[in-house]
């Protein structure tokens, strides 16, 4: 596959560390995903979200299920 690198956003503080992607079509910063980072964030977790590969690429379609 190769080298990559993914971004992602780290929201909040805690023993409790919760990563969470995106669906299909969407990224990290879709609506849903940062409000409920959020809300863990404020319950004393750790939120990772982060993008997929393709999601970074631009493409709107996921990877094969063999790169993903």
């Amino acid at each position: 596959m190769g080298d990559f690198s993914i971004s992602a956003s780290h929201h909040g503080r805690g023993d409790t560390s919760v990563v969470l992607g995106h669906g299909a079509g969407g990224d990290r910063r879709t609506r849903t995903l940062v409000e409920l980072a959020e809300t863990l964030a404020g319950s004393g977790r750790q939120a990772v979200l982060y993008n997929f590969p393709y999601s970074d690429r631009g493409r709107g379609a996921p990877d094969a299920p063999d790169v993903l």
